[in-house]
């Protein structure tokens, strides 16, 4: 029987995973947000139908890569951002 790979979003800055690695000296803002707009966050920066995502028309295991994606990609952005900004210093 063929089985799918699994889907693992292994990212690491210096043997850390990116999601756990914080930003030196980093601002918090203070925003909040709820997971329904995390969810649509996420949907829509890969441009998902959007009606599709909240009827229940994608499975929920793609639902939760799609979120874990997008808050891996938010953590390397932050984190590039970061480090060119101090290169360019």
């Amino acid at each position: 029987m063929w089985l799918r790979p699994k889907i693992n979003f292994r990212v690491r800055r210096s043997d850390t995973n990116i999601t756990k690695v914080s930003i030196p000296g980093g601002i918090s803002t203070g925003i909040t947000q709820s997971f329904s707009y995390l969810e649509w966050e996420a949907a829509t920066a890969i441009n998902l139908d959007m009606e599709k995502w909240d009827n229940g028309g994608y499975h929920k295991s793609f639902k939760a890569k799609v979120i874990a994606f997008y808050n891996i990609r938010k953590a390397v952005e932050g984190y590039t951002n970061y480090i060119v900004s101090k290169k360019k210093k």
